[in-house]
Parts: structure tokens; sequence; C-alpha cells
């Protein structure tokens, strides 16, 4: 009686860290996948294709960092299966490898063609800064959602034929009643 009473104590207590564990795994997912997409190479051969398709390199190197962004988001997103963590992973990493750049590059002195310096226009930077964000996380949340739903179909089929082969196994010769067990588990827990 007292060991029942302590698996449920344990499995409750485990049900409700299971979100918070699932997106810290789909937050630092999407962080180390970040990284490795924000590669100098890979992200510079994205910029190159870009480029030769006509597009000036400014532009083509923020087309090419949502890319990864959403890339980021969706590897986060299948491992973790929860999109908020993907999310803020994919604009946490959008934010250190593209935006910091930009803001960095777009804050250095400009001349006109007169030799006079140019004045910053701090609210269009804070504007234009917040935008790209905002688009960034527009393709974080794509990323994710796609992540999610590839995860459903690729990983859920061969995680329940291995919940059932551990069931039948347990079961022994009588496999008829681990089928209706798992069934019943599954409509109780969702993964």
């Amino acid at each position: 009686m007292n060991r029942a009473i302590f698996t449920s104590l344990k499995r409750s207590l485990l049900e409700r860290r299971l979100p918070i564990i699932l997106f810290l795994i789909a937050f630092l997912v999407s962080l180390l996948s970040g990284v490795l997409l924000f590669n100098s190479s890979l992200l510079g051969g994205l910029i190159a294709l870009l480029v030769d398709i006509g597009l000036d390199p400014l532009r083509a190197q923020m087309i090419a960092a949502l890319f990864m962004t959403a890339g980021a988001a969706l590897v986060g997103a299948v491992f973790g299966r929860q999109r908020i963590g993907a999310i803020v992973g994919g604009g946490i990493v959008f934010w250190f490898g593209y935006l910091v750049g930009f803001i960095q590059l777009e804050q250095q002195p400009v001349r006109d063609p007169g030799g006079n310096l140019e004045p910053l226009d701090a609210g269009a930077l804070i504007h234009t800064s917040v935008t790209m964000m905002a688009l960034a996380l527009l393709s974080a949340f794509i990323g994710a959602a796609v992540g999610v739903a590839l995860s459903e179909i690729l990983l859920d089929p061969p995680y329940r034929l291995l919940k059932f082969a551990v069931v039948c196994w347990r079961m022994g010769p009588s496999c008829k009643t681990a089928w209706s067990v798992l069934r019943s588990a599954d409509k109780r827990s969702h993964f």
C-alpha cells in the first residue's frame, strides 16, 4: 500500500515537471542547433546562393539568418516537442547571431557625399531592430510548428511500437491484454 502511494506521488511530480523539462530540452537543443547552423561555412554558402539569385549582400544575410532561425527552432521542437521553448531559443539565436552585428554595423559613422557625418536616427534603428526581431520570432514559430508536427509524425509511431513491445514482453503470452493496457495508458497520458 505504501509503495503504491509513493509510486503515485512520484508519477504526479513527474507529470507536473514534464512541461518544464520539455521546455528546457527544446530551448537548449534550439540554442545548440542555432550555434551549429550559424556556422560561417553553412551560413556563408546560403548567403552566396541568395546573392547569386540577385539580392544585395545585407538582405541576403538577413534572409539567411531568418532561415537559420527557423531551422534552429525546428530542430529544438523536434526533440523537445515544446513550441515555446524552441521559439525562445530561436529568438535568442537570431539576436546574438545576426541582430547584434546589424546594430553594430548601423551605429558606424556614415558620411554624406559632401564628407560630413550624418547623424544616427535612433528611432529608425530601434524600429528596424524590433521589426527584424518580430520577423525572427515569426520564423521561429513557423519552424517550431513544423518541428512539432514532424516529431509527431516521425517519432510517435516508433515510440508507441517500443512501448507496446515492452508491455507485451512484461505480460508474457497474453499479448491481447497488453494491447488493451497500452490503449488505456495512451488515453490517460499524452507524450
